[in-house]
């Protein structure tokens, strides 16, 4: 079961003021952390992160109703996803025998 154990969105309210629109999200899911960042446009985000320790080749995969978008993490386990909408999404990783789940991702405002 992955927590959420940091958010900035409710740390750094003062970028919201400076018309920034960038989010983080870290997550701890087993012995693994799963950090997100997300920079958000009108309609649009851009979804950057990265798997500590790193996971190398495991398979992303971002789904929301009929949106499915998947890419394989570098050797750093470091990846990146353009254009997702805005919304709410289930948030997978799979490599090996290893598989995380995070329900519930808000990539929003």
């Amino acid at each position: 079961i992955a927590s959420l154990i940091f958010d900035d969105w409710q740390t750094l309210v003062h970028e919201r003021f400076s018309g920034l629109d960038s989010r983080q999200l870290l997550f701890r899911a087993g012995d693994f952390e799963i950090d997100l960042r997300i920079d958000l446009q009108d309609t649009n985000c851009t979804l950057t992160g990265q798997i500590f320790p790193e996971l190398s080749d495991a398979m992303i995969k971002v789904e929301s109703g009929d949106i499915i978008r998947e890419v394989r993490t570098s050797a750093f386990g470091e990846f990146h996803l353009d254009s997702l909408p805005v919304g709410e999404y289930v948030f997978s990783i799979t490599a090996g025998d290893v598989s995380l789940r995070i329900e519930k991702v808000p990539l929003t405002h």
